[in-house]
């Protein structure tokens, strides 16, 4: 069996399709803060419940060989600004959780954590080993995404937990909605959402010189689980 925390949301739906497309069993778990029940496929297994209870985390481990977490609080810029304290503070009670729940059942996280890691490296292109030299992220979304690695470390250290980390980097496509307020959603659907609703002016955050590089959900869902299946990227 192959658990996906989150697999309700937008990109944990992805990896559920991926891992459906390639004749794996899957179980979902997303307490549907964020996701929705209708982004899940038929064929998978759904839990409803919340990770930071340790008896959900361990009802939803049983039998599970490798687990896929994705489950956390996320959102745009504005969401990082304005519930700093609930990222931080839910997403550590989740990490918690999860890898206590994976080192009683012997399951394999593949741990999902974001660009944000980096978020104040001085190094562009950034590679890979400048998490060695970068500071810690600013953002409390980026510090616990950083902390959900020392997780995974941790725990193969002193417990030979097995693991990899992939670190997805701005995701957008088909799937992720806006919220009623820009900001608290991503770039891509709030902008959508704005030439929808009409006119010759389409406000957005800060001076337009700002850059970025965005990936395809699709594509990130193959590369999430190639790193979750493949010997090279064992720890």
């Amino acid at each position: 069996m192959i658990l996906v925390t989150g697999g309700a949301g937008f990109i944990g739906s992805a990896v559920v399709r991926r891992l459906l497309q390639d004749g794996y069993p899957v179980r979902v778990v997303d307490d549907l803060s964020k996701g929705k029940a209708s982004n899940v496929p038929e064929a998978s297994e759904q839990l409803t419940g919340d990770l930071t209870d340790p008896d959900v985390a361990r009802a939803a481990f049983r039998d599970v060989d490798v687990c896929f977490h994705l489950a956390a609080k996320i959102g745009g810029i504005a969401y990082f600004h304005r519930y700093p304290a609930d990222i931080l503070d839910e997403n550590n009670l989740m990490l918690s959780s999860v890898f206590r729940a994976a080192l009683g059942a012997g399951t394999k996280v593949v741990y999902v954590s974001s660009s944000m890691v980096f978020e104040r490296t001085s190094e562009f292109p950034t590679p890979e080993d400048a998490i060695d030299r970068s500071p810690s992220p600013f953002s409390a979304y980026g510090f616990s995404k950083l902390v959900g690695e020392w997780y995974a470390r941790a725990f193969h250290e002193q417990h030979g937990l097995p693991y990899a980390i992939a670190r997805p980097f701005n995701a957008y496509g088909p799937g992720e909605l806006p919220e009623g307020e820009p900001g608290l959603a991503h770039v891509i659907p709030d902008l959508i959402r704005k030439i929808l609703e009409g006119g010759t002016t389409i406000e957005i955050f800060g001076d337009g010189s700002q850059v970025r590089s965005f990936t395809y959900v699709e594509d990130v869902a193959d590369a999430i689980v190639t790193i979750g299946f493949h010997p090279d990227a064992q720890g």
